[in-house]
């Protein structure tokens, strides 16, 4: 590896994240699961569609079974719920990220 990569090490929250959303001109949304196993299985069939996401902790205002969530933006919402539908991976809920609340859609 050069210049200024390094290898994450195992459980390093660097080493999860897929596809950041950078831009926030579109809403973004957050899924949320009943349990890690479930989000981890969430990550894995995503990541194997190459789907644009990022798995990052929840926050705490959602977390009732699971410290970790995926974010993605609106326009990935149908291409998310599919995958994840087709992997049978249930979300606890699904939330739009308001200014400072979220609402579950």
């Amino acid at each position: 590896m050069g210049g200024s990569e390094r290898e994450n090490k195992p459980g390093e929250a660097q080493g999860v994240f897929q596809h950041p959303t950078s831009n926030n001109s579109h809403p973004i949304f957050i899924a949320t699961f009943s349990s890690t196993h479930n989000a981890l299985k969430a990550e894995k069939a995503l990541k194997e569609k190459d789907a644009p996401f990022k798995l990052m902790p929840t926050p705490k205002k959602l977390a009732a079974f699971c410290s970790l969530s995926i974010l993605f933006e609106e326009k990935d919402r149908l291409l998310i719920e599919d995958i994840l539908r087709k992997s049978k991976v249930k979300t606890a809920a699904i939330y739009k990220k308001g200014e400072d609340n979220y609402v579950e859609m």
